[in-house]
């Protein structure tokens, strides 16, 4: 009996009309994509199956037209970095603003006058370094003579006479430290807006105390890893408040390991008003109840005395120019309205959260 042959394996050829319509619905992918840079390289990939099938149908002209498409794409992203960049570079007012801008207009290299503003913004940031290394070199020199004047009246023994005739000869250090109420005890019930509690495991600032309910601010966020460099949404996307990943994660994640059972008890659930941009008309969508939120532009406005004592630039929960943007408050206390890019990790998280004094 003959021996049976060993059947190759056969390699099985894609149709010039399969490959063509794959390359048509990839091409029609453009309208579900909101990031430029991804449109840019869905109509490249387009145009290259395209072009695999030239002679079929009107392969070559669709292949021209994704090409032109993808350049088209690719000045749009940067005419929206740049416009972001110089509303940003208008309104800058501090070091940290500048160090903003700088960084924005570095995606937009020799696009119209970037290079310009971002050599302005250069001599500005370099101008208030100058300005902060003069100064640390003042502060350096008047706490030197203080430390030689000190120094000088401990040995004279004139420092000890001084500590008597004003604090007298018993000072009870412990009265002069900071101390920050916590949960459960009546300094926390008397609290007022401006001071400092510790509730979970977090200190916070006190918006509003009606004796009922408590209406709070975290603190220190910088000091917290799992609050720095989050973002405001996981995906480029158009997205409001509701749906946004980090609601989610502060309402779960955060909320549960923050707070013990009966802390947890005491949080109050918040109705939450999500205005729409009062400059650029984008929507903030629907309403939330939230026993966990960012602040919104009102609140600054409305609590600026406490809010101006966070030096940082925080997420709002309100949208930005547009619906893949969401506000933020920069370092000096203003509500940047054009916003940032939802999946940025530049920004901090700042949440808010109401108690029960009951």
């Amino acid at each position: 009996m003959a021996e049976k042959k060993k059947t190759e394996p056969r390699l099985i050829y894609e149709t010039p009309e399969s490959q063509y319509k794959k390359a048509v619905a990839l091409m029609q992918e453009d309208e579900l994509i909101v990031k430029y840079s991804y449109k840019k390289d869905n109509y490249i990939k387009a145009a290259e199956m395209f072009e695999s099938v030239e002679d079929y149908n009107d392969a070559a002209e669709l292949a021209k037209k994704c090409r032109i498409l993808a350049e088209q794409a690719d000045r749009d992203s940067l005419e929206k970095e740049y416009t972001f960049a110089v509303y940003e570079y208008e309104q800058a007012q501090t070091r940290e603003d500048y160090e903003r801008v700088i960084k924005l207009l570095e995606k937009a290299p020799g696009y119209k006058d970037a290079d310009r503003l971002r050599e302005e913004a250069g001599k500005k940031l370099d101008e208030y370094r100058r300005r902060s290394g003069i100064v640390k070199v003042i502060i350096g020199i008047i706490l030197a003579a203080i430390v030689a004047v000190i120094i000088y009246l401990a040995h004279s023994g004139i420092l000890g006479e001084l500590r008597e005739n004003l604090l007298g000869s018993s000072v009870d250090t412990a009265d002069t430290e900071k101390t920050i109420p916590a949960w459960g005890e009546d300094a926390f019930r008397k609290a007022q807006p401006g001071d400092e509690v510790s509730f979970g495991s977090y200190q916070w600032g006190v918006l509003e105390n009606d004796e009922t309910t408590m209406l709070l601010v975290l603190y220190h966020a910088e000091k917290e890893a799992d609050l720095r460099g989050r973002p405001y949404n996981e995906q480029f996307t158009d997205i409001t408040w509701e749906d946004s990943t980090l609601r989610e994660w502060l309402n779960s994640e955060f909320f549960s390991q923050a707070f013990s059972d009966e802390e947890s008890d005491s949080i109050l659930t918040e109705t939450c008003e999500n205005s729409d941009n009062p400059t650029f008309g984008t929507p903030g969508g629907l309403n939330t109840s939230d026993r966990v939120f960012l602040p919104s532009r009102a609140d600054i406005e409305k609590y600026q005395d406490v809010f101006k004592t966070i030096r940082m630039n925080i997420w709002l929960r309100d949208p930005g120019h547009a619906e893949d943007t969401a506000m933020f408050m920069a370092s000096n206390t203003r509500a940047m309205e054009y916003g940032y890019a939802v999946d940025s990790t530049d920004m901090y998280c700042v949440p808010m959260i109401r108690i029960s004094l009951k």
